[in-house]
């Protein structure tokens, strides 16, 4: 719920409302959340950044107003910018392994050399796992969540190929541009993670650069890393197929037109790779 979905900001007398009242499930939401904050602040919650900020608002020297808002802020552009991207670049992994099965079968080769068969990779095994970090680079490469990049403000004038851009304008770096630069990245549009095999191949900047790169890098890189590795050990993932049992080639089209790239709903399928690994999938914790 957003703060303008309640009618009490429009009509700020219904804040006297009991909570059973009928219409009234914002005040029951606002008292659950007010408890949630409370238990946050004295430390009993389970680990988080929120919970964090709350805890050093007396030694922030602002008020307790101004520092929750600013931590509403705050929470309120990382959780859905790294949800919306992690699911984004997940669902870019599955259209690749469904395009491109040589890919799928290289990284799962790796895994099964590496870790085995009697248990799922951790993050402990990252390190030994080079193919699989090459498949999470060509993701970034191949379809980049975010296309044309964050926005940033020049800081002096420049001259770039005549065209003069002026200190204080706005401008976007074209992260699908560089990505398809042919003489780094040969055959832009297949993709290919033997090109980050053990290879000095430069990263593409799919999360930023200079000041304004994505802080949450690593922690987007690590949960790929867990869930890439993850579904190529107890998943095979192939085109699905129509009614008369042809296979159902998937297009790389955005879902939209929005600023983080979403491939648009294609059909899949996927299954475990034996009886053996389904048991490795039951046994996860709910």
């Amino acid at each position: 719920m957003s703060h303008v979905d309640s009618l009490v900001n429009v009509i700020p007398v219904l804040k006297y409302l009991p909570p059973w009242f009928p219409g009234a499930q914002w005040k029951r939401d606002a008292l659950e959340w007010r408890s949630q904050k409370d238990i946050m602040r004295e430390g009993n919650a389970d680990s988080s950044i929120v919970q964090t900020l709350l805890e050093d608002i007396p030694e922030s020297g602002m008020s307790t107003e101004d520092a929750e808002d600013h931590i509403k802020h705050i929470a309120g552009t990382m959780f859905p910018a790294g949800s919306e991207t992690t699911v984004a670049s997940f669902m870019i992994f599955v259209l690749a392994m469904t395009l491109y099965p040589e890919a799928q079968r290289k990284g799962q080769e790796e895994i099964d050399r590496v870790v085995g068969t009697d248990r799922l990779p951790t993050m402990k095994d990252q390190d030994s796992l080079p193919y699989i970090n090459a498949i999470i680079q060509e993701i970034v490469r191949w379809q980049p969540v975010t296309p044309l990049g964050m926005p940033h403000r020049v800081i002096q004038d420049d001259v770039y190929k005549g065209y003069l851009i002026p200190m204080g304008a706005t401008i976007l770096g074209n992260v699908w541009a560089i990505t398809r630069d042919p003489e780094v990245y040969p055959k832009p549009e297949s993709f290919n993670p033997d090109r980050f095999y053990q290879k000095e191949t430069h990263p593409a900047p799919g999360f930023g650069w200079g000041r304004r790169i994505c802080p949450g890098q690593h922690i987007a890189e690590a949960s790929l890393f867990i869930a890439v590795a993850s579904v190529l050990a107890a998943f095979n993932i192939q085109k699905a197929r129509d009614e008369k049992g042809n296979e159902i080639t998937p297009t790389t089209k955005a879902k939209e037109s929005s600023l983080v790239y979403h491939p648009a709903p294609f059909k899949y399928d996927i299954k475990p790779r034996s009886a053996h690994h389904s048991t490795l999938i039951s046994a996860l914790p709910a």
